[in-house]
């Protein structure tokens, strides 16, 4: 099983200075903030980090925000919505100005319809549905904020996945992946 992990800006927490300061962040700042973030994630998690996304938009109230996505192994972590807190506070720590803002999106999954939250289970078509609409709204572009950044740097990114060692496969599957929906 793979438990993902969504943070995001919370749009409600705000208050008239952070949002007149949040739009004066300069890339910079916040890409700085970013991979301090994601380093401290890989230190954390070490090899039961699976993999993760992350995409940088640009808002006329938020400025410039990332969204993110962790994957994490389900047989060695269980606690999505304390993992979700913990990576939210690493954020808080190395986000500039003290507007490390999120929002854990694990520990709101009723407010989504298709929620790929939590522990994924191969043969359920809701987290496929979820899944693929993750995959949708973080591939599709922000030209605002792509308009916005330095020449050469990226709206998008993802962990590297290293061959690791060839695994046997195990017994065969008792369920199978409901039609219609493809694994991503």
């Amino acid at each position: 099983p793979k438990e993902p992990l969504a943070l995001d800006t919370p749009e409600e927490s705000r208050d008239g200075l952070k949002e007149a300061l949040l739009k004066r962040l300069n890339f910079k700042e916040i890409d700085t903030a970013r991979e301090k973030t994601l380093r401290q994630v890989r230190e954390t998690f070490g090899a039961s980090l699976l993999g993760y996304i992350w995409k940088l938009e640009f808002g006329a109230r938020k400025g410039f925000h990332y969204h993110c996505v962790f994957l994490l192994n389900g047989s060695v972590h269980r606690q999505d919505i304390s993992i979700g807190n913990q990576i939210g506070k690493f954020w808080q720590r190395y986000a500039p100005h003290g507007l490390g803002l999120f929002w854990n999106c694990n520990a709101h999954r009723q407010q989504y319809k298709f929620p790929a939250l939590g522990t994924i289970r191969y043969h359920e078509s809701g987290h496929w549905r979820g899944l693929n609409h993750i995959a949708d709204y973080l591939s599709k572009p922000d030209f605002l904020a792509s308009l916005k950044l330095p020449a050469g740097r990226r709206t998008f990114g993802s962990s590297e996945l290293h061959g690791g060692p060839k695994v046997s496969r195990g017994p065969q599957r008792s369920k199978t992946v409901t039609q219609g929906f493809t694994p991503v």
